[in-house]
């Protein structure tokens, strides 16, 4: 069956735009920096001429800054507005929603967390469906096509409750792709089966959390296990080391590097064969500014697409090395960035043979179980594992210990909970969600 029927179809059932977005983004590889600019001030003055009339929050701030939509004329005068923090989604999130949100078709959900500051948002469907055919772009960049054969390893221990509904198995169909939750990776006893698997379903492409899929590789590594080579490897959600990489590609195939966020999906790709992470930039509008950290600059990232909750120069909360103009000899006339700091999720390995992977385990999907926690920090010291919440007057501390040690009860690990008062960035300036100290 044809892929671009079956993305079609994809569309058709969840009422979204991918295929269309996918189009105009392949469109965009033979534009030239100056068509790619236009196009985003368009895009961004529409953005912020309906955010001044919808969205209260935007018309408080650009009057507070004595600013209207008829003051933008550049890409660069998007500077004369304050970056959106992850404590105004916090803070403001009704007053962030369209007045027109009643008559639109929108998601809510919320953010991972692994910035330590556990958020709600709302995507309207344009924005759904830019961030995905964005995310899919990427892909393609590297020789992947809708519809090949896949292993998605991927999930919390509460999203994979999911997958045994309907949408998700009509999903999985179309998509040609089989699951494996991530967190079957913590365990040792899972990968014979799972290698098992991978040698009779042998995907095409395999794509997930970095660490879990490094996990993966490095079993085989070190048993000497021949596994079948997929062509695409799709990492994405923590940073991808340098050496984990070369494993990665040593034994399951040539590895393509996704960023982006729950809220915005497909900011940028490192693509199979480069060295850099080219911005999508007919989807998003990414600058990098100075954040008082040595060891790189804030990447603020503005939605062209969403309208419903539009994040326009959103403080993500992860730090970049710069933004680079398109280079001459580049395959693709995007700006560009070499090196991302943070989204690093440490693997904890145990002295029973087990691991904890953070971001599918202790990520902001427990804690939004939880409730009343205003931003969280994990400390792993060798022995115990330590969750620092900032918190509300709802937060249940002996709800928070029974999920937390049910979650842990299977690895044998320790756990304490600290209450604090204020959760403060650590020296790098940057909000680490995860820390690996010394004993």
């Amino acid at each position: 069956m044809r892929p671009e029927f079956v993305l079609g179809a994809y569309d058709f059932l969840r009422r979204t735009h991918i295929r269309r977005y996918l189009s105009f983004y392949r469109e965009t590889l033979g534009w030239g920096p100056k068509q790619i600019k236009d196009h985003q001030l368009r895009r961004a003055v529409d953005l912020l001429d309906y955010a001044y009339r919808h969205v209260p929050f935007y018309r408080q701030r650009l009057e507070e800054n004595g600013l209207s939509p008829d003051s933008f004329k550049s890409i660069e005068d998007l500077q004369r507005i304050p970056p959106l923090t992850r404590e105004n989604v916090q803070e403001r999130f009704e007053q962030l929603q369209s007045d027109e949100k009643a008559q639109m078709a929108f998601e809510t959900s919320g953010s991972s967390g692994t910035t330590g500051i556990p958020i709600i948002y709302c995507q309207d469907r344009d924005a759904v469906s830019a961030g995905v055919a964005a995310g899919m772009f990427g892909w393609e960049l590297s020789g992947w096509r809708f519809g090949v054969r896949s292993l998605h390893i991927w999930g919390n221990p509460t999203s994979i409750r999911h997958w045994n509904s309907f949408g998700s198995r009509i999903k999985r169909l179309l998509h040609n792709q089989k699951n494996i939750a991530a967190t079957e990776l913590n365990h040792p006893e899972n990968y014979p089966g799972i290698v098992r698997m991978l040698r009779s379903y042998s995907p095409v492409s395999i794509d997930g959390y970095a660490s879990a899929i490094f996990s993966l590789a490095r079993y085989c590594l070190e048993r000497e296990i021949d596994v079948p080579r997929a062509r695409h490897v799709f990492t994405t959600a923590e940073n991808l080391l340098p050496e984990h990489k070369q494993v990665i590609e040593e034994v399951l195939g040539p590895v393509s590097d996704g960023y982006g966020c729950g809220e915005i999906n497909g900011i940028a790709v490192c693509p199979a064969g480069q060295d850099r992470y080219f911005i999508v930039e007919p989807h998003v509008i990414v600058e990098a500014v100075d954040s008082g950290s040595t060891e790189g600059r804030d990447i603020l990232v503005t939605d062209l697409d969403n309208r419903v909750m539009p994040l326009i120069r959103y403080e993500v909360g992860d730090l970049i090395d710069g933004v680079s103009e398109a280079a001459d000899d580049a395959p693709f006339k995007y700006r560009y960035f070499n090196k991302i700091v943070g989204r690093a999720a440490d693997i904890v390995r145990l002295e029973n043979g087990k691991v904890i992977q953070p971001l599918n385990l202790l990520g902001g999907t427990l804690f939004r179980r939880i409730g009343g926690i205003v931003k969280h920090r994990v400390i792993w010291n060798g022995r115990c594992l330590t969750f620092l919440f900032e918190t509300e007057s709802r937060f249940d501390l002996k709800g928070a210990h029974r999920l937390i040690g049910l979650e842990l009860q299977e690895y044998g690990v320790p756990h304490r909970i600290e209450v604090v008062q204020k959760l403060l960035p650590g020296a790098s300036g940057k909000f680490k969600y995860f820390e690996i100290v010394e004993p």
